[in-house]
């Protein structure tokens, strides 16, 4: 029966590829050349560093290098892994089928197995025999290393599918919508333990340790016997048998252990999830009062009830999260104290608004284009209320830049107390935020009218692949011009000796150039440099802002297209539909 369930996978696939537009094809072209290009340059490097690294320091790499497999494949296994055993569409025919579970559940396995972690299977392995070759290993070192990245590898999928199956099982059921948001917390979690396990098995840096030649890690951890495995098969000795043999046997016993529990974790949970995903009728107030808006107004609060019922819509700020978690922890582990940063305050408020604007880039475009996509069941209502397209642009926009904006305002406002900042440092460099990610927020709003994708199963997927990488371009490119008038405002002109250290030829040179350049003229003409530094912002993102609502109201009246996912079908098909 496996056999057959997979015959039909297979056929589904190729069907789906036979019938997928050329938009489709262009993507699958695009991943494609981007991973060709990253194992390229990997390669390259790996060839050009090769022969001036011992066996011991490449022993260290080795464990490091399968530690980084196995994070990679639990940050983005995790979140694949639920839509896959719990989201399929194909599963309510499927479980009516006289079909074992666990036959179900390893055709689910292996169809996970032949995507994402293939890839990464050889993104790692490719590396590998480009050493081998460049080193002149025995050939004993191909085969261990296959062994050991494949073994390494099923144990990173096995671990993605037992934590799905362990929490699918004490989430409540109606809390259905929150359990994707659940996996993707515990995913970066995990991933972040993973990597602090170098620093907790010793007390030295990981990176002194293995400049030393020294293990990374305890003896009996998987990665110390993946690295022994394959540093003793580069020397052709056999006691590269043993450790190899003993990762092998950690790899099938991951994945018993995660089949062990198909039977309550697979179907059962598919059943509690389908049944948790009713939603309750709300209760109507007959004395509730209620007021006529501006439809501007209206549009945005419709967009917040959207985003605050659904849990799963708020998974864009978990990078902030980690990033805003993690380096605290690291901080107050390195012995630091407040009164160090506050003795620096002044630097600390520079960076720490660079660091704000760079994830002001990361949300503001991706939150303002899914709000976009949001309307894909509504389209023909929105098209025949008495409202504009500009109208709609502008309600789209004040929303989706409104809640980054207070979010990271109020975190600034904390920081700020606590690092001692001036008043006027802390509302300035509020309001000069505000400014600029105008600019961003609109970008993201051209760009939805463009790429707008609709999953209902996934909302904070909002985007096709190609758009999605052309937003983050667009808005770091946005980032890095504003931040020229940004500088002129806000590096001290004591920062003038660093950058004329650095100034020189090449990128970083030019923009230490640049600064040291904008610097002198804040020193010559202080007043004027403020001025000319505030008005170039509001130009720039005032003029950024009306030239993309202009190019989105331009859309929205001739009508976009917005691509509708049936997630988790086994074709996963995509319908175009013409909406807005």
């Amino acid at each position: 029966m496996m056999k057959l369930l997979l015959q039909t996978e297979g056929k589904l696939l190729l069907n789906h590829f036979r019938s997928s537009k050329k938009q489709a094809y262009a993507t699958v072209g695009f991943s494609t050349l981007f991973i060709a290009l990253i194992v390229y340059f990997l390669s390259k490097g790996v060839w050009r560093i090769a022969p001036s690294l011992s066996f011991e320091l490449m022993s260290s790499l080795f464990s490091y290098s399968c530690l980084l497999l196995i994070g990679m494949l639990v940050l983005m296994g995790i979140p694949q892994v639920f839509k896959n055993l719990y989201s399929s569409l194909d599963l309510s025919f499927l479980f009516t089928l006289p079909i074992p579970t666990k036959q179900l559940f390893w055709v689910k396995y292996i169809k996970s197995f032949l995507s994402t972690p293939l890839i990464m299977f050889f993104l790692f392995y490719i590396p590998f025999i480009v050493y081998g070759i460049r080193v002149h290993t025995n050939f004993l070192f191909y085969i261990i290393s296959f062994a050991v990245l494949l073994s390494t590898v099923v144990i990173g999928l096995s671990l993605c599918y037992l934590l799905n199956l362990i929490l699918v099982q004490l989430i409540p059921a109606q809390r259905a919508n929150e359990l994707m948001t659940a996996m993707s917390a515990l995913s970066g979690v995990i991933v972040y333990v993973l990597f602090q396990l170098p620093n907790f098995s010793s007390n030295g840096a990981p990176f002194e340790k293995a400049i030393a030649g020294l293990p990374l890690f305890p003896t009996w951890t998987p990665f110390h016997w993946a690295s022994i495995a394959i540093t003793s098969s580069a020397k052709g000795s056999v006691h590269a048998f043993v450790p190899a043999l003993s990762i092998m046997v950690l790899a099938f016993l991951s994945i018993l252990l995660s089949s062990s529990l198909v039977e309550k974790g697979f179907r059962t949970g598919w059943v509690r999830l389908s049944e948790g995903k009713g939603k309750k009728r709300a209760k109507i107030s007959s004395s509730k009062k209620y007021k006529v808006h501006h439809p501007i107004m209206v549009i945005g609060l419709t967009d917040w009830k959207n985003i605050k019922r659904d849990l799963r819509e708020w998974l864009v700020f978990m990078p902030f999260v980690f990033f805003l978690i993690f380096p605290t922890v690291g901080f107050l582990k390195s012995g630091a104290t407040l009164e160090n940063l506050i003795s620096y305050k002044d630097n600390v408020w520079v960076g720490v608004q660079v660091f704000f604007l760079f994830f002001y880039a990361l949300f503001n475009g991706s939150m303002s284009a899914s709000s976009i996509a949001r309307e894909a069941e509504t389209a023909s209502l929105i098209k025949s209320l008495p409202i504009s397209s500009w109208q709609l642009a502008l309600g789209k926009l004040w929303i989706s830049w409104l809640l980054p904006f207070i979010l990271l305002s109020t975190i600034e406002i904390v920081l700020g107390l606590f690092i001692h900042w001036s008043a006027l440092q802390i509302i300035g460099g509020i309001l000069l935020k505000g400014i600029l990610t105008v600019g961003i927020s609109s970008i993201g709003i051209w760009l939805g009218t463009i790429g707008a994708k609709h999953n209902p199963n996934n909302p904070q997927n909002r985007l096709t692949f190609g758009v999605s990488i052309l937003l983050a371009i667009l808005a770091y490119v946005y980032l890095f011009i504003a931040l020229i008038p940004f500088a002129l405002l806000n590096l001290p002109p004591s920062f003038k000796v660093f950058a004329d250290e650095l100034a020189g030829s090449g990128f970083i040179g030019f923009i230490a150039g640049l600064a040291s350049g904008l610097l002198s003229f804040k020193m010559a003409y202080p007043a004027i440099a403020y001025l000319i530094g505030i008005a170039l912002i509001i130009i720039f993102s005032g003029g950024i802002a009306f030239l993309m609502l202009k190019l989105s109201t331009t859309r929205l009246k001739k009508g976009i297209r917005v691509a509708k996912v049936h997630s988790g079908s086994t074709l996963g098909r995509q319908s175009y539909k013409k909406s807005l």
